[in-house]
């Protein structure tokens, strides 16, 4: 059995059939220890709103034990950015409308023969 502590996250919309409530958040895509893409979370929200620094993520990020994974993070009712959930880079999804698939998969290829630092 798992336990998590629930935090309110900021509500921007609801679910179009569910009406469940749709939060800021962001999945942070990392390759080699590098930002990849930051790509808006939900299919169903516009993000026409500034997106938070990700300097304390991308910090973060240089310390996983992994080459390819995901970062999700959301925005909390009291202006605190935290990580709702860490995902390995190969079951990561991509959200449906937030990326250009092709070009996603053009730069992951590109940094995949780049020599590492």
């Amino acid at each position: 059995m798992v336990f998590r502590e629930f935090i309110s996250l900021e509500k921007v919309a609801e679910h179009p059939k569910s009406g469940m409530p749709l939060s800021r958040e962001y999945r942070l895509i990392f390759f080699k220890h590098q930002l990849l893409q930051v790509l808006d979370y939900w299919e169903e929200v516009t993000y026409d709103y500034e997106q938070p620094n990700l300097d304390i993520f991308i910090q973060l990020a240089s310390q996983f034990n992994s080459n390819f994974f995901s970062i999700d993070i959301g925005k909390t009712v009291d202006d605190r950015w935290l990580i709702i959930e860490v995902g390995d880079g190969q079951v990561s999804g991509l959200p449906g409308n937030a990326v250009d698939v092709e070009k996603f998969y053009k730069s992951l290829k590109e940094d995949m023969y780049e020599p590492s630092i």
